[in-house]
């Protein structure tokens, strides 16, 4: 019985540690991120096997296979038209919309993952607030010196940090900089609510000033919006709602 419990909890961890990684994949690059989704999917197959397998699907659940056949189906057809009146002599399309149905895989992966318990939060939170945290100090290294502490050198208008030539620095932010701001008042206990606030709030305040040096200005917006909304709708951060408002004008306004 302990055995068994052990090499479910070491399956858990693997799993956990495939999906929260996807974080740091984005900032390595392509050829990185979809190996750690294709390892994710492999591993899950091995691990869980016929449960993954016959899991129940809903409507949705469907509706997505359908668009998935749907683009696979338009792939073969687009192909062997091209290749009936020599318009391509190879089978790209159609491999390449081969290749796309990972991201099924990946949505049905994750969905039974979540269902089954097996997603742990924690981890989650915790790679985010650490890419985030490298990310921010990177594009305001890049800010100070001209450079990150990669070598890429700062855009003239944008600034990309550990990117490259890619300038979506800001939008990384925006994606993952909201569970950042999350891991701290859900997971870290402190002796006082204030220090917890205080902490949250800094955070808060070098993820905006990243986000607005980085120069992506929608991302930015989708940012605010979505803090506005969570303390908009959340009764016991409601109270917090003018205050971060000021904060927000008052630093924008100061940094441009």
């Amino acid at each position: 019985m302990s055995s068994n419990f052990l090499l479910q909890d070491k399956k858990t961890i693997i799993i956990n540690l495939l999906f929260s990684f996807i974080i740091f994949s984005f900032i390595i690059g392509n050829l990185i991120l979809n190996l750690n989704v294709v390892l994710l999917i492999i591993v899950s197959f091995i691990f869980y096997k016929k449960k993954l397998i016959y899991q129940n699907l809903n409507n949705i659940d469907k509706l997505i296979i359908c668009f998935f056949l749907y683009i696979l189906v338009s792939s073969f057809y687009n192909n062997i038209y091209y290749l009936i009146n020599n318009e391509t002599n190879n089978y790209n399309i159609i491999l390449k919309s081969l290749f796309y149905l990972r991201f099924l895989l990946l949505y049905l992966v994750v969905k039974f993952l979540i269902k089954e318990n097996i997603i742990n939060l924690k981890y989650f939170l915790v790679f985010s607030l650490i890419a985030t945290l490298f990310v921010s100090f990177d594009v305001i290294f890049q800010l100070i010196y001209g450079y990150d502490i990669f070598g890429f050198e700062a855009n003239p208008r944008r600034l990309s940090g550990p990117f490259g030539d890619e300038l979506v620095a800001g939008s990384y932010l925006q994606r993952f900089g909201l569970f950042a701001l999350f891991f701290i008042p859900i997971f870290l206990k402190f002796k006082s609510q204030r220090s917890s606030l205080l902490i949250t709030l800094f955070l808060f305040l070098l993820i905006l000033f990243s986000m607005i040096i980085a120069g992506n200005r929608v991302p930015l917006t989708f940012f605010f919006l979505s803090i506005f909304f969570i303390l908009l709708l959340e009764k016991k951060l409601r109270k917090f709602l003018i205050i971060f408002i000021l904060v927000f004008f008052g630093l924008t306004f100061t940094i441009f």
